[in-house]
């Protein structure tokens, strides 16, 4: 067996979104398996009946062969299980992504605030470096390298913003998907628009 690695938060909600599904899945096949068995149970005596009553025998004529349905594994029922017992547990990390959307909101504010100070600092550089011809060749090559600095964290401060901005989608993505399997497994109730007044129902009754 190959090495097991850990899966990183975002990785394990989605496996848990998708096992959720097919636990559903599951739970339909389970219920029409079982309705079509009954229904060919409750065939099979009414033929049986009809059967002997017509020729005098006994009540029931033998049964043939009965199409059963293969159930699903153990395990998969058992995980099943456990991921609908997770259900509160979706719903409380729902609510962890919205403040984490307001908190990678606020970052990218930040970083690009950075960003702009950084690039006026390079423009400051440049204007000096043509300002100062006289300068010696030492004191060319500490602001060449002053300016490679800051270059490199502008490009470090441009990818982790595009880091973020991916995270941010991805953390949207999955808060509409859990959103969508807890309205339809009738777990939440979906979101009403708020009333765009401020008096409320009460007072638009009253009028």
């Amino acid at each position: 067996m190959g090495a097991c690695f850990p899966m990183d938060p975002l990785s394990q909600r989605m496996s848990l979104v998708i096992l959720v599904d097919e636990t559903l899945n599951i739970g339909h096949q389970l219920g029409a398996s079982r309705h079509a068995t009954a229904d060919s149970r409750a065939s099979e005596r009414g033929n049986s009946f009809a059967a002997s009553s017509h020729h005098g025998g006994s009540r029931y004529a033998p049964r043939g062969n009965i199409d059963h349905r293969a159930s699903p594994p153990a395990a998969v029922v058992e995980e099943g299980k456990l991921a609908l017992a997770r259900l509160p547990e979706l719903e409380s990390e729902v609510a962890q992504h919205d403040r984490v959307l307001h908190e990678f909101g606020d970052e990218l504010d930040h970083e690009r605030g950075v960003r702009r100070s950084l690039e006026k600092t390079v423009q400051r550089f440049r204007i000096n470096r043509s300002d100062d011809r006289s300068e010696s060749a030492i004191s060319q090559l500490e602001n060449e390298r002053g300016r490679q600095a800051l270059r490199d964290e502008l490009l470090s401060a441009r990818r982790e913003i595009l880091s973020l901005q991916t995270q941010l989608g991805n953390l949207v993505r999955d808060h509409k998907n859990l959103l969508g399997i807890l309205e339809r497994n009738g777990c939440i109730r979906p979101r009403k628009k708020p009333r765009a007044d401020s008096t409320g129902g009460a007072d638009q009754r009253k009028t």
